[in-house]
């Protein structure tokens, strides 16, 4: 086999106001909460999971590019999840800001609690501000039209700009929501959102394209289909999504 790409498509871990719905009451940003204890450990758990896949194929710190919805519970699950990266040098690796990914727009103005990018950098110092987002997306935006649309467009774009090395391996990867991880994925593999899997918490999608080609189709590895085997606890508040709606893991 040749020299390859790997996209790996990431959702956050579980979420601290599903566990804790009164938080919102006080929370002075309550459109972005952060991960639970669970959601902490579940990113973690997933680093190792992806680091190992990664060192499998033989990928480099240098050649992994990191990209991230800036919602806090997705740049808490890049930092715990890079954390336990076994690579070379993985503290090299920047959290690349994509506003393109980031959550859909439910209504409830959760996108008018995101600060600034510099605001955000005290906290998560993997983050690299000199980054521009490839897009950044007008609200409010219609569901699940504009939604999808917004992430066929991302997608094409990041699969253009980030190409495939001729001479080895490496990996994109996405940090992003339920609905974005569905999207994203059917989009890359230019498939029906119906056959992509339910989006579980830091449940992975991993999909390849070979080095050389002009297309920049990408093909579903069903071993790692929003695999969540790699995570110990699933928790009981934030469920599998899908298009259809959550899907209650009994």
């Amino acid at each position: 086999m040749g020299f390859f790409q790997s996209l790996y498509i990431i959702r956050h871990g579980d979420r601290f106001d599903y566990s804790y719905p009164q938080w919102k009451e006080s929370a002075s940003r309550p459109g972005d909460p952060p991960l639970s204890d669970l959601g902490h450990q579940q990113a973690r758990e997933t680093g190792v999971f992806l680091s190992n896949l990664l060192s499998a194929d033989g990928i480099k710190s240098s050649d992994v590019t990191f990209l991230s919805s800036p919602f806090l519970r997705c740049l808490e699950t890049s930092t715990d999840l890079l954390s336990q990266f076994s690579l070379e040098d993985s503290s090299s690796i920047k959290i690349l800001p994509e506003y393109s990914v980031f959550e859909i727009d439910s209504g409830h103005d959760a996108h008018k609690c995101l600060p600034t990018l510099e605001e955000r950098a005290c906290y998560f110092p993997k983050l690299d501000q000199s980054y521009t987002s490839i897009s950044y997306p007008s609200l409010p935006e219609p569901f699940p039209s504009a939604f999808v649309t917004r992430c066929k467009l991302a997608m094409e774009c990041i699969s253009t700009i980030h190409k495939p090395a001729p001479d080895r391996n490496t990996a994109l990867v996405i940090v992003t929501h339920a609905a974005g991880c569905i999207t994203l994925a059917a989009s890359a593999a230019e498939i029906d959102i119906k056959h992509v899997n339910a989006a579980a918490p830091c449940s992975v999608y991993r999909l390849t394209r070979p080095s050389g080609l002009t297309s920049s189709s990408w093909s579903i590895d069903n071993d790692v289909h929003g695999a969540k085997n790699h995570i110990s606890c699933a928790g009981k508040t934030t469920w599998p999504w899908h298009f259809s709606g959550f899907i209650r893991d009994e």
